[in-house]
């Protein structure tokens, strides 16, 4: 359907406009993808639809952490709107070049925060209600009614001045609402710590150092698909006392956020007292 929309719109002569709207839905999706990283996960896929982003992340993703990363890309299309219409009070030459920009991105937001599953909206209001299945049921019929509310006016707007966009924004909801298009998929990176291994080569071992002030997420992106790793941890004094396999890191991810220091973990907080109890005896 994007590319459809794309051909019509070059047909059209609306280049500025056709850049607007793959600028702003990249933008939308890297905020996404960004958000969900610094919450602990990473984006499987992105597919670009006419109108934007919905987001419908894997079952593991937390409502707290699926309101903020759902909140995140009509954030950013509000705020490069702003942006945009601030830079004309300095540069009022850009105004013909930028406002499309404005509008898509003002668009973008707007669409993609309708409570119609799986956009983002929806994922806002499944992060807010307790009965998430009948929640979305719920969200499905309102997509239904909003997108037969969008072809009644496309047929209406033949009499006044036609608009494609109506159609294609009706026929973008509907499929949504019904087959649920699963826009974005979200993996946990507690997920990737282990890893798969690949075995059609010797594997190394690897022993790495770090201290014990440093971040999970520092850790996890030590692990490869070529090699298995072990961490020896240091205290700020360069004391050794304690190390993490694997698995050991798996299990650190599944309980505590990626940017939690290692030293605020129940396994290292363990290890480091056992260490100091050996010492005194």
């Amino acid at each position: 359907m994007f590319l459809g929309v794309f051909l019509l719109t070059i047909l059209d002569g609306k280049i500025i406009y056709l850049l607007s709207v793959i600028v702003s839905s990249l933008l939308h999706e890297l905020a996404h993808a960004y958000v969900a990283y610094k919450r602990g996960y990473v984006l499987n896929q992105i597919t670009l639809m006419p109108y934007g982003a919905s987001l419908n992340g894997d079952d593991i993703i937390s409502k707290e952490d699926g309101f903020i990363i759902a909140i995140s890309g009509p954030a950013l299309n509000i705020l490069l709107a702003i942006i945009t219409t601030a830079s004309w009070w300095t540069l009022p030459i850009i105004y013909n070049y930028t406002q499309e920009f404005r509008t898509v991105n003002l668009t973008l937001a707007a669409f993609n925060l309708l409570p119609i599953y799986p956009l983002d909206g929806s994922q806002i209001v499944l992060s807010l209600v307790k009965n998430t299945r009948k929640a979305i049921k719920i969200l499905k019929g309102v997509g239904i009614a909003v997108s037969v509310f969008l072809f009644l006016a496309y047929i209406i707007s033949f009499f006044i001045k036609h608009n494609v966009s109506l159609a294609i924004m009706a026929t973008t909801i509907l499929i949504a609402a019904v087959e649920g298009v699963k826009k974005e998929s979200y993996k946990h990176i507690a997920s990737l710590a282990i890893g798969v291994k690949n075995t059609s080569q010797p594997l190394e071992m690897r022993t790495l150092a770090v201290k014990d002030s440093i971040e999970l997420i520092a850790v996890i992106k030590k692990l490869t698909t070529n090699s298995f790793s072990t961490f020896k941890i240091f205290d700020d004094k360069m004391n050794f006392f304690a190390t993490l396999d694997e698995k050991m890191v798996y299990e650190l991810c599944t309980k505590y956020n990626v940017h939690t220091q290692l030293k605020n973990t129940d396994i290292i907080k363990d290890m480091k007292h056992l260490t100091s109890l050996s010492e005194f005896s």
